[in-house]
């Protein structure tokens, strides 16, 4: 039997406080649910991911010593080596990032159209996969957006590193209008997958939409993902403990061990590829909480501008309770 989901309220107005609260509320009792459908539709990407990390780290050091000690390193063979590597770890990673947030989403809907099957997995694959599309241009779409003046940015700087009094220019220009251009898009564009999973909009409609909920809010939301952020970094941090650990103290304690195991084989490559896949997986995982938090604040500003949860309660009152309450949602996927 699935685990069952619990209700929770998402069209609320909170304040600053109340936010995380809601937060914590919600990974409490949807944690189980939400974790499952993450284990057996997300966790095979990340699991994958971990095992690249480890072996593209020992492909880096076994490069150091061959460039140490030759003086000299031969280019094409470490784009021959590492770069096809880093292009499928960034792969990886992003398919596993278009997956996090769109089972999250999934799971958000179901949870308020559906909450009795919320807990089905096989629900979950089927309203995900057949949105895949979807989910992942919610992740392209603000990524150009932000990536275009960044690139702009960049060839300018590129081109100009020969003309020195060019390039001070570019540098203040990067800090104060670059950066926070950056800041102040990511922080509305954040949004823009709930907004499209949520509200089914098209893609431009979805940017004017993000624009529109957070006018007036965009500090209340930069303080609430900034928190949230620095939370997310610090626990994962803590994941990656024991991939240091292990890389630190077993040539100390065992350095017997760890030279025999210097061809590939052995239990301590079995111990680093272990500990990487925890370091990627807890990693990837706590991006739950930053989608989480993104979600929270989605429906708070909805609240906030329109009330529809206010709306839907002031519907049901007079009515009997024989009457079938109607949805409107727009379920087509």
């Amino acid at each position: 039997m699935p685990p069952l989901a619990q209700p929770f309220e998402f069209r609320k107005v909170r304040d600053f406080g109340q936010l995380f609260n809601a937060l914590f509320e919600f990974l409490r009792s949807n944690g189980k649910p939400l974790g499952k459908h993450l284990l057996f539709i997300v966790g095979p990407v990340i699991l994958l991911t971990g095992i690249g990390n480890y072996f593209i780290s020992e492909n880096m050091q076994h490069l150091s010593p061959t460039i140490s000690t030759s003086g000299e390193m031969n280019s094409l063979s470490v784009i021959q080596e590492i770069i096809p590597q880093l292009f499928l770890q960034l792969f990886l990673f992003f398919m596993s990032y278009i997956a996090l947030i769109g089972i999250i989403n999934e799971y958000v809907y179901v949870l308020q159209n559906d909450p009795e099957n919320a807990g089905d997995t096989a629900l979950i694959w089927r309203n995900f996969s057949s949105r895949l599309g979807r989910h992942t241009a919610n992740v392209l779409v603000p990524g150009l957006v932000m990536g275009i003046p960044g690139f702009i940015f960049f060839v300018l700087v590129v081109i100009s590193i020969s003309m020195q009094e060019i390039l001070p220019l570019l540098m203040l220009l990067g800090v104060f209008i670059i950066l926070p251009f950056y800041v102040y898009t990511g922080v509305i564009l954040s949004i823009f997958p709930v907004v499209r999973a949520q509200e089914n909009t098209a893609a431009v409609d979805g940017i004017k939409r993000c624009f529109a909920l957070m006018k007036d809010f965009f500090w209340n939301s930069f303080g609430f993902f900034f928190f949230v952020g620095v939370a997310q970094i610090i626990l994962s941090l803590i994941f990656s403990f024991p991939n240091m650990i292990v890389k630190v103290a077993l040539p100390l304690m065992m350095p017997d061990m760890v030279s025999s195991s210097s061809d590939g084989s052995g239990v301590v490559q079995v111990v680093h590829i272990m500990t990487s896949i925890i370091s990627t997986g807890g990693s990837e995982l706590m991006y739950v909480i930053e989608i989480s938090a993104i979600v929270i604040q989605y429906f708070n500003l909805v609240e906030r501008k329109e009330g529809v949860g206010m709306m839907s309660k002031l519907d049901l009152l007079g009515k009997s309770d024989d009457l079938p309450v109607v949805d409107e949602h727009d379920e087509t996927y």
